[in-house]
């Protein structure tokens, strides 16, 4: 059984709307339909999830207590920080904190971690209470708070947001500069929208031609 405290009490989470692709990302990976679920991170910083397939009348919170079991199970295994109350089977669940990246894990670095800087991909060679130390790219080593590293998927909106248009903009700049979307998540409308892996989006939005470039003379 996942972790499950005996008494549910307020809790705050560290999460970003960011890392609501990533647990849908965990889920499916774990072999979990989540066509019908989204994954909404409140202000306080925890996530919960709600159903696209519920008539408002009759509430949308997924109320499966078995579905829930499977989701805390798959979203624990991974690594990542549950609540859940109800008893033997799950009535409620809320996910507070993103799993600690293993040793070996590449991770995307902030920019506000990295003052001065922009932010930087690298490589985590160690774990520590809360911290994790990073062999960046650009040949330093920096300790980094979890809970400071950036979610590896990214959203359309996300990635509309780094390149500053629109988000059905993006889609077409991605497919143009050969950006291939890593899985798709169900949005509230009941859509796939693609997810993009972070890095490979900044790789690519580095490489860009700039203004004024030739881009006539590349062969």
């Amino acid at each position: 059984m996942p972790y499950v405290p005996p008494l549910y009490g307020a809790a705050y989470g560290t999460l970003t709307p960011d890392d609501s692709a990533a647990v849908m990302a965990t889920l499916a990976a774990a072999g979990i339909d989540t066509t019908a679920l989204v994954c909404v991170v409140s202000p306080s910083g925890n996530a919960h999830f709600i159903r696209t397939d519920a008539p408002w009348s009759e509430g949308n919170a997924v109320t499966d207590a078995g579905l829930l079991d499977r989701m805390a199970e798959a979203l624990v295994a991974a690594g990542w920080e549950v609540l859940g109350h109800g008893g033997r089977r799950l009535g409620f669940l809320d996910v507070l904190h993103r799993p600690i990246p293993a040793v070996g894990a590449r991770v995307t670095v902030p920019a506000h971690v990295l003052p001065g800087s922009d932010p930087c991909d690298g490589e985590v060679t160690a774990c520590g209470d809360g911290t994790v130390t990073v062999a960046l790219d650009d040949g330093t080593e920096q300790e980094v708070p979890v809970d400071a590293l950036v979610p590896r998927l990214w959203s359309v909106d996300r990635v509309a947001e780094h390149l500053e248009i629109r988000p059905d903009s993006a889609r077409g700049q991605m497919s143009r500069w050969g950006v291939r979307a890593r899985t798709y998540q169900r949005g509230p409308t009941g859509r796939p929208s693609a997810l993009y892996e972070s890095t490979e989006v900044r790789t690519a939005t580095a490489n860009r031609p700039g203004r004024g470039a030739r881009t006539d003379l590349r062969k």
